[in-house]
């Protein structure tokens, strides 16, 4: 294999199984203008200035990612241009309420799927109850076991539900409630123009046969 430093050429011996193809040179002077297919930087590091062809997954070191700052940034202000994660997964949703007491729940099915791009992550959950009882339980209706904390952004997303009673309530949504949490809590807002209400054991009444399904993006 023969190749170019500094504008001296040399051969030398590849170790067996060692393929560079369409390298035509390897130096310390690439940039955006360059001929060179590829560059081994003696600062460190590999310099790709045509397309890049890999048989397989690119590895990042953790904390690391791909750095988009040549890009032009938008009127905001710009906190990092370091994509640095991306997952895809699954998750187990459960209802709950804020103190649940004596609730007692069976699902008949449930499932949950996310990704994550970055610090953005969007879950998908379905939950279909055979059995649904409590007489102590209170306070707000929550979905639990995110597979990651949400931010203390606020965000919100839409569901479709059976089974759940809300007089004057047409608009039904789950949110994060502001605060680093690995729950989500289910509301609606009202059609008489008040503020948005969060249910509560009033609207997932004893015995109600329940169905939720819904999504949300939040940040974490």
């Amino acid at each position: 294999m023969t190749i170019t430093v500094n504008g001296s050429t040399n051969t030398i011996t590849a170790p067996s199984g060692l393929t560079i193809a369409g390298v035509t040179g390897v130096s310390d002077a690439t940039d955006a203008t360059s001929t060179t297919a590829a560059s081994l930087k003696t600062a460190g590091g590999l310099a790709v200035v045509k397309k890049g062809y890999f048989g397989d997954n690119i590895v990042m070191a953790s904390g690391k990612g791909i750095d988009f700052s040549a890009t032009a940034n938008g009127s905001g202000t710009t906190s990092t241009e370091i994509l640095s994660d991306y997952e895809e997964g699954t998750w187990t949703p459960a209802i709950t309420f804020a103190t649940p007491g004596d609730l007692s729940v069976a699902y008949g099915s449930r499932s949950g799927t996310y990704t994550k791009i970055g610090r953005e992550v969007t879950v998908n959950f379905s939950l279909i109850l055979s059995s649904f009882t409590h007489s102590t339980a209170s306070g707000n209706a929550q979905i639990t076991g995110l597979p990651f904390t949400a931010s203390a952004e606020i965000a919100s997303g839409s569901i479709i539900a059976n089974g759940i009673t809300a007089a004057n309530l047409y608009s039904f949504v789950v949110y994060t409630p502001g605060s680093a949490v690995t729950y989500l809590q289910l509301g609606a807002t009202p059609n008489n123009g008040t503020a948005s209400a969060a249910f509560t054991t009033a609207n997932l009444a004893s015995g109600a046969t329940l169905a939720i399904f819904g999504s949300i993006t939040f940040n974490v």
